[in-house]
């Protein structure tokens, strides 16, 4: 119940509150969940709709997806070695 109501709040915090809040939500819900997809897709959806190249990146556009996987295989990692 919890886990489906954050991954809720999750996706409507991508259209309706700050950016950060999202990577807030996104980082809670890697912590408490093993909802790796559904991270990477909220990331793949932040950059798709208000992502837009930088030039310091060498025109990247994909940054929330980038800070999401890097989240991702970090959590992945930490609970492999040292959760299980």
């Amino acid at each position: 119940m919890i886990r489906t109501l954050l991954i809720t709040v999750f996706f409507i915090s991508i259209f309706f509150a700050p950016w950060w809040f999202a990577v807030l939500l996104g980082v809670l819900l890697l912590a408490y969940t093993k909802d790796y997809v559904v991270v990477l897709c909220g990331g793949l959806l932040l950059d798709m709709v208000f992502g837009s190249p930088i030039i310091s990146f060498f025109a990247f556009s994909y940054v929330y997806t980038l800070l999401f996987s890097v989240c991702a295989l970090s959590a992945f990692l930490l609970r492999t070695r040292l959760v299980e």
